[in-house]
């Protein structure tokens, strides 16, 4: 009973309350993408080693024959957003966060693109989880921007770009070295 009161007491405080969503609509999001069909690879922030720049490292890589996409989740809970072509707007407030997933797009396309030895284009998604509205005024260039709820049948809806070959070879090149030794080969999600 004390462990209960103790718990009911942590999560009466508002910050900790925000912290415990955002962590319950992060397991959301990582079920929905490991739920994606047959054809496809996933890496999550935990197991995706050294895969983007240090600072805005992917929260989860989606690889399938739609191609190649690092997903970020951003946490916006009841957040009025505005989107356009170069701009993220929350609350009032202009975000570098589609600046900063154009730019994680394009060096890891330019890095895949040299270790597998053909072009592959990454692209970059945005999911904002929790806001109260999202105003799409255009879309934003180069970076997709999803809400959580959308998000598995939007990546399914994309055309194919890759062929299982190509799929499995960028997926070796993501994974990190000490996965293949460390860890059964992947297997095609089902």
């Amino acid at each position: 009973m004390a462990l209960l009161r103790a718990t009911a007491r942590r999560l009466g405080s508002r910050s900790e309350r925000a912290e415990h969503s955002a962590v319950k609509d992060q397991q959301r999001v990582r079920a929905e993408i490991d739920d994606l069909p047959a054809g496809w690879f996933v890496l999550h922030a935990t197991d995706s080693g050294e895969f983007g720049d240090p600072g805005h490292r992917p929260d989860h890589v989606a690889i399938g024959p739609p191609g190649v996409f690092v997903i970020y989740v951003d946490h916006q809970a009841g957040a009025t957003v505005w989107v356009s072509d170069s701009k993220l707007t929350i609350d009032g407030r202009d975000s570098d966060r589609l600046r900063q997933a154009r730019f994680e797009a394009r060096r890891s396309s330019g890095a895949l693109t040299d270790a597998v030895g053909c072009a592959v284009t990454v692209q970059s998604v945005l999911v904002l989880i929790g806001a109260a509205t999202v105003q799409t005024m255009s879309c934003a260039a180069e970076v997709h921007v999803r809400t959580q709820h959308d998000l598995r049948d939007w990546l399914c809806r994309q055309p194919q770009r890759l062929e299982p070959d190509a799929i499995r070879l960028v997926f070796d090149r993501v994974r990190p070295p000490e996965s293949s030794a460390c860890a059964p080969p992947p297997v095609l999600l089902d």
